[in-house]
């Protein structure tokens, strides 16, 4: 496993496995060329005047290693005309092995570099018990109509579980003739229960089980990495499907916003423990707002200072004070220093860095940056908190249980008062006595600012990775 490869967990969604597989990419021999090829040289070549001459080299990077996945699914497709993407991906994940090395020659024990395990072309070709996913769960999870987790990919991931996690798949016999399959899970520092644990399919038919994943002794806020395999009856052929899980002790929302200034909201939380909760709010506070103008490829930077013991850092631009609303592309970085704390880079000027219990300095910078502002140059109003371990006068209150059960399911309230017209952020945070350790934490951001006139939409198309 290569060192410069890089790796999960999945930052975007904790329950769906990335990576997925691991193929040969270190020290691959390759057509390539070393010659330094200019402008009159690539137009020779265009023209059909010019043929580079031969040359191969050793090659390592995603460059490599895309095109022994790539190939190897064309073959499997080959094999089997009427299989979908998802049969094929499947197959290759499910039939990877699992012996892979460190560069020192030791077993790696880190999934988030290899994922399902290495490929196996031939080991895939065999594989007769598929998972599938169709068109609509790839549309329902795209716009936020289907959780990860019940995505029915050939890996199963839970993060955030607080005492008991479930994960439904279903799999299709694409053999010839009928098969029974029976079930082993393992997963450190859990019980792992698969209902039901034989499935005994015709050709073609699919059929779905469950595992339900109960914390023992896994530490929490630690993931763990187990397997669940199918194995065929009539010649012993496994079926691997990586099996991943994350416990903790409390799951809240990350953020809840409002646009009233004086209101009040509750929301759920889940917990994975017996004992004592504490509820503990801190805020609001007002928004420093500082107004400037930016020209292409320029940084326009604002200094602050974070102080010990602060809860909540975010900083965030909008389209609606942003010249040029949509049309306008603005990227925003925090920096400490010279370190980068977070950046921000969409399609408009809709950015948002935020950090939760952030470091301690006077040196902090927030820079726009112009990357592709209307007519060469924007002005823009960016807004700045910092929420800190007290905050007066204390227009924030939170309550909530004082006892909480393992699995089972809470509310926690906040009401706040603030002068309408502005945007405050605060947090609302949950601890376990009688250590006070934290265990979870919830944003509010209260954005009461007048609603401007949406500007026209313009649609942009440009690789933010080309500057």
């Amino acid at each position: 496993m290569a060192s410069s490869s890089s790796r999960g967990p999945n930052k975007a969604d904790p329950d769906v496995l990335k990576p997925d597989i691991t193929p040969p990419g270190t020290d691959i021999i390759a057509a390539y060329t070393n010659t330094s090829i200019g402008a009159a040289e690539r137009a020779q070549i265009i023209a059909g005047t010019l043929i580079p001459g031969p040359g191969a080299d050793m090659i390592s990077g995603t460059s490599m290693s895309s095109p022994h996945v790539a190939g190897s699914a064309a073959l499997l497709r080959q094999a089997n005309p009427d299989w979908s993407p998802s049969w094929i991906k499947s197959a290759l994940m499910t039939s990877a092995r699992q012996n892979v090395k460190l560069a020192s020659g030791a077993v790696d024990t880190n999934r988030w570099g290899f994922g399902s395990g290495h490929l196996d072309p031939s080991a895939a070709l065999a594989t007769k018990l598929v998972y599938d996913i169709d068109n609509a769960q790839h549309i329902d999870y795209y716009n936020g109509l289907l959780p990860g987790r019940s995505l029915n990919l050939a890996s199963l991931t839970r993060a955030n579980i607080v005492g008991i996690g479930l994960v439904t798949r279903t799999v299709t016999n694409m053999g010839s003739s009928a098969e029974t399959y029976t079930v082993a899970a393992t997963l450190p520092g859990f019980s792992v229960a698969v209902t039901p644990s034989t499935l005994t399919l015709a050709p073609g038919e699919s059929k779905s089980y469950t595992a339900t994943l109960t914390r023992t002794t896994a530490p929490i806020g630690v993931y763990s990495f187990g397997s669940l395999v199918w194995t065929a009856a009539s010649n012993g052929a496994t079926v691997r499907s990586p099996l991943t899980a994350k416990p903790e002790s409390l799951v809240a929302l990350a953020t809840v916003t409002d646009s009233r200034n004086v209101g009040t909201q509750v929301f759920t939380i889940a917990t994975g423990y017996d004992g004592a909760l504490s509820t503990i709010a801190t805020g609001l506070v007002l928004a420093t707002r500082n107004s400037g103008r930016v020209a292409l490829n320029e940084e326009v930077c604002y200094p602050f200072a974070v102080p010990a013991g602060a809860k909540m850092l975010r900083v965030q631009l909008f389209n609606s004070e942003t010249e040029g609303g949509v049309a306008s592309d603005l990227d925003l970085t925090v920096y400490r220093g010279a370190t980068v704390v977070g950046t921000s880079g969409g399609g408009t000027s809709d950015e948002l860095v935020s950090v939760s219990n952030p470091a301690a300095a006077a040196n902090y910078e927030a820079c726009v940056e112009g990357f592709a502002p209307v007519n060469g140059a924007a002005y823009f109003t960016l807004n700045t908190w910092v929420v800190g371990p007290t905050v007066v006068p204390a227009t924030l209150r939170a309550f909530g249980p004082s006892k909480v059960y393992t699995g089972g399911t809470a509310s926690i309230g906040f009401s706040w008062n603030v002068p309408a017209g502005a945007r405050y952020l605060g947090v609302v945070d949950c601890a376990s006595p009688p250590s006070a350790a934290l265990i979870g934490r919830t944003s509010t951001f209260i954005d009461n600012v007048p609603a401007l006139a949406a500007p026209a939409k313009v649609i942009i198309s440009r690789d933010k990775e080309a500057r």
